[in-house]
């Protein structure tokens, strides 16, 4: 019970240190200053893509 019990908290902290560890990344990018024709996502969900038009 008592070794459970090292391991539980042992778990908790590690879980505490490694989601203090991340820090969110803000990007602002500038793209298309018109309407886009067509958008795709990334298989991760995270990467939106859009056919540049004439320049």
């Amino acid at each position: 019970m008592k070794l459970r019990r090292v391991f539980l908290i042992a778990f908790v902290l590690a879980a505490c240190i490694s989601v203090g560890a991340q820090k969110p990344e803000l990007v602002v990018e500038q793209g298309h200053t018109a309407w886009a024709a067509s958008v795709a996502t990334g298989p991760d969900g995270r990467t939106l893509a859009s056919p540049a038009g004439k320049r």
